[in-house]
C-alpha cells in the first residue's frame, strides 16, 4: 500500500487471475472508499509506490509499470519498463526498483520519449488547425470551415457543432470569453483571387450553434490572430503558398474587441512587412517573419518594439515563448533565443529539422514541433527535449502523417493531420536505465577506477564482451543501434545486460 494525502493505492489479490491496483478515498480514514481501479496482470504487485499522480507498481515478471491517476476514478498506464521486479520506491521522477539479479537500479519516469496514438476525429475535409479552451477543441477544417469538438474524453472527441465558411477558407482561430475569432484568409473564385471576410467573430456560447455576430472586414489575408485582454492582434500578411503579391501586407494590426459585435481597429506594427506567427506573453508580443521582433504592447494602440533579431535567412515561420526563451522555426531548423533582455535578442541553440517546421509547442522540459517534411523526410510531429535550451535534441515523435499544428491538454497533444483528420497522442514516460548498485547515474561507475565491466547484447546471452573505463574516468560508454557512441545508456541501445566479471548480470 502507498499513502499520498486523501488517497491510498492498494494491490487487491488476483480475482480470476487478475490482480487490480485500487484507488481509495481516505479522506475519512473511518469509511475508506474506493474510487476506481486497474488491471494489473495475473500476478499480484509485489510493491507500488506513488510520486505525485502516478503509481509505480512493481509487478514481478511483467515489470515496472507506470500508472497515472490524476483522475482517481480511471486510472491508465502511461509507461513501463521491462525486467523482473520485486520492490520499488520513489523519489521525483525517479523510481528505485530492485530486480531478481539484485540490482538497484533508477528508472526516470519524468520525461516523454514515446508518442502514442490514443484516438482521434475523423477529417470532413482537410484538417489544418486546432485550438484548445474549456475541454473543447475548435477546429479549422479547409473544406468544412469551423467545427467544435468536445474533450471530456480526450481519446474519443466528440462533435459539438460547427460554422461553414465556405467558399472563403479559414487559416486560424483564437477563442476568448465566449467567442471564437476566425481569421479569414480569401479564396479564388473561379480565376479571381477575393480577399477573405478578414476577422469574423462567433458566439459559441452554445457549441451545438455557433451565431455569427461581427466581423472586421476591412483586411487582406488575414494569417494568424490571437486574442488577449479584450484586443486582437492580427497578422494581415499574405499566405506565402500561394496568395497573389497583388495582396499587400500590414503587418500587425490591433483591434479592439471589448464589443465583440463591433471589432474596431486602433493600431498596428510593422506596416508593409511579412509576419507569420505571434505570441502574446503578458504585455509583449513576439513576432516573427522577416524578422523575430519583440514588441511592447502595454498600449496596445501604440505598439513600441523593444528588440530584434535579424536572422541570416528571412524567412521564420512560427514560434513558441516560454520565456526567458523564445524557439522559432525557420526552414530546416528550430533556433531558440534567450530572451531576459527583450532589448537584445540572442541565439543560444540550434536543432536542424528535416523539413519546415509549422508549429511549435512548449510544455516544460520539451517541445513538439509539427513538421511539415521535405524532399528527404521527416515530417510528422517530433519530440524535443529542451532540458538544456541551449542543446535541443529529438528523444521521439510520431511520422505517420506531416503536422500543421499542435496543441497540448493535459499530456496529450492533439494534431491536426490534413485528410487523416484530429489526431490524438498520449505522451508515454521516457524510462531509461540510469543506475545500478554498481554504478552511479548514466552509468558512472560506483567502485573504484578503471573499473572493468562487460555488456552482453542479448538477454541470456552468455558471450560477454568487455566495456573499457577510460583511465581515472567514472563514466562508461556503450554502444547505441549497433554502432554509434553515446554517453549513457537508454533502451535505444542494442545493450540487455552489464556485469562486473564473475558476477550476476543487471540487466
Amino acid at each position: 500500500m502507498a499513502v499520498s494525502g486523501p488517497l491510498a493505492c492498494v494491490t487487491i489479490a488476483p480475482v480470476d487471475y487478475v490482480a487490480r491496483l485500487a484507488v481509495l478515498d481516505v479522506s475519512d480514514p473511518a469509511s475508506p472508499r474506493k474510487l476506481g481501479e486497474y488491471k494489473v496482470t495475473n500476478y499480484l504487485g509485489h510493491r507500488i509506490a506513488l510520486s505525485g499522480s502516478r503509481v509505480l507498481v512493481a509487478d514481478d515478471s511483467h515489470g515496472l509499470l507506470v500508472i497515472d491517476i490524476a483522475d482517481p476514478a480511471h486510472p491508465r498506464r502511461i509507461g513501463g519498463y521491462d525486467g523482473r521486479f520485486f520492490g520499488v520506491a520513489a523519489s521525483g521522477t525517479v523510481a528505485w526498483v530492485a530486480d531478481d539479479d539484485s540490482c538497484l537500479l533508477a528508472l526516470e519516469t519524468g520525461k516523454p520519449a514515446v508518442l502514442r496514438q490514443v484516438g482521434g476525429y475523423p477529417a470532413t475535409g482537410r484538417t489544418q488547425q486546432v485550438r484548445v479552451a474549456d475541454s473543447r477543441a475548435y477546429v479549422i477544417d479547409r473544406t468544412a470551415g469551423f467545427e467544435i469538438l468536445d474533450l471530456s474524453n480526450p481519446t474519443e472527441p466528440g462533435r459539438l457543432g460547427g460554422y461553414s465558411t465556405s467558399p472563403y477558407r479559414v487559416n486560424h482561430v483564437a477563442v476568448a470569453g465566449g467567442h471564437a475569432f476566425l481569421a479569414s484568409g480569401g479564396a479564388y473564385l473561379g480565376n479571381q483571387w477575393v480577399n477573405g471576410e478578414g476577422v469574423v467573430v462567433l458566439n459559441v456560447s452554445n457549441p451545438a450553434n455557433p451565431e455569427r455576430i461581427g466581423s472586421y472586414p476591412d483586411l487582406g489575408a488575414v494569417w494568424r490572430l490571437a486574442v488577449q485582454g479584450g484586443y486582437a492582434y492580427v497578422l494581415d500578411s499574405p499566405d506565402p503558398p500561394g496568395v497573389p503579391d497583388a495582396v499587400p501586407a500590414r503587418g500587425m494590426v490591433v483591434l479592439d474587441v471589448t464589443e465583440p459585435a463591433a471589432p474596431r481597429r486602433i493600431g498596428s506594427y510593422g506596416e508593409g512587412t511579412w509576419i507569420s506567427d505571434l505570441a502574446l506573453v503578458g504585455t509583449r508580443a513576439y513576432l516573427v517573419g522577416d524578422t523575430l521582433d519583440i514588441v511592447e504592447v502595454a498600449t496596445p494602440s501604440t505598439p513600441v518594439r523593444l528588440g530584434r533579431h535579424q536572422p541570416e535567412r528571412t524567412g521564420g515561420i512560427c514560434l513558441a515563448v516560454q520565456e526567458p526563451y523564445a524557439y522559432v522555426g525557420w526552414n530546416k531548423a528550430v533556433e531558440v533565443f534567450e530572451v531576459s533582455d527583450p532589448t537584445n535578442p540572442r541565439r543560444v541553440g540550434r536543432l536542424p529539422v528535416n523539413g519546415l517546421p509549422a508549429r511549435i509547442a512548449v510544455a516544460g522540459d520539451y517541445a513538439l514541433v509539427a513538421n511539415t517534411g521535405g524532399v528527404d523526410g521527416g515530417a510528422g510531429l517530433w519530440l524535443v527535449d529542451i532540458t538544456d535550451p541551449m542543446r535541443p535534441r529529438r528523444v521521439g515523435g510520431y511520422s505517420s502523417f506531416a503536422s500543421l499544428d499542435v496543441a497540448l491538454v493535459e499530456g496529450r497533444a492533439l494534431v491536426p493531420a490534413d485528410r487523416w483528420g484530429l489526431v490524438v497522442l498520449e505522451l508515454l514516460p521516457r524510462i531509461p536505465f540510469h543506475h545500478s548498485e554498481r554504478g552511479g547515474g548514466d552509468l558512472a561507475v560506483g567502485g573504484p577506477a578503471n573499473l572493468r565491466l562487460q555488456r552482453a547484447t542479448q538477454a541470456g546471452d552468455t558471450a560477454w564482451e568487455d566495456v573499457g573505463v577510460a583511465a581515472g574516468e567514472r563514466r562508461v560508454t556503450l554502444p547505441m543501434d549497433g554502432g554509434a557512441g553515446s554517453s549513457g545508456w537508454s533502451r535505444r541501445s542494442d545493450t540487455r545486460a552489464i556485469r562486473w566479471p564473475g558476477r550476476r548480470g543487471c540487466s
